[in-house]
């Protein structure tokens, strides 16, 4: 049991570091490279965190469903796991994890910066909002291809192969 809580917990932090790498370091730097105006830099960027905010909202779902089905944890582990996973973001006991927590609060915030006013998105709404992406995807169960094609006779296989190139 530990040792699935720990590849997900490890799933977790590489995926949002990852992300967060993406949205702060990469994207802007070949924005600025490829763009020279000012403008259209400002508004391109406010679109990829836009982008990565839904594309995050995704993640959060499949963190979900990776926690049931390939985890096999139950949902109070579930959420016991995300709860003290993203207390580090909450409290933060170091200036460097402040940083972060930022971060993780503006994936969400971006979303709804279009919207609505930044002032009415509190830390507490970012993690219940976080939170109920990730139940929802305790429902969802994404199958491969893969596994559909395992199920099929060996006669069949070879008969399809030559279709699928």
């Amino acid at each position: 049991m530990w040792r699935k809580i720990v590849r997900l917990w490890v799933e977790m932090t590489v995926i949002l570091t990852i992300v967060a790498g993406l949205k702060l370091w990469i994207f802007p730097f070949f924005i600025q490279l490829w763009l020279p105006d000012i403008h259209l830099q400002s508004i391109l960027m406010e679109w990829t965190a836009v982008i990565i905010g839904v594309m995050v909202a995704f993640i959060y779902i499949g963190f979900g469903s990776s926690a049931k089905f390939v985890y096999q944890l139950p949902l109070s582990i579930g959420i016991m796991i995300f709860v003290l996973f993203h207390l580090i973001f909450i409290i933060p006991f170091h200036p460097l994890l402040t940083f972060v927590g930022e971060v993780w609060n503006h994936f969400m915030r971006d979303v709804t910066a279009p919207l609505l006013r930044n002032s009415v998105i509190n830390d507490s709404m970012v993690f219940i909002s976080y939170l109920v992406l990730y139940c929802i995807g305790f429902q969802v169960h994404v199958k491969t291809e893969s596994a559909d094609t395992e199920k099929v006779p060996q006669k069949m296989r070879s008969r399809t192969r030559g279709f699928d190139s």
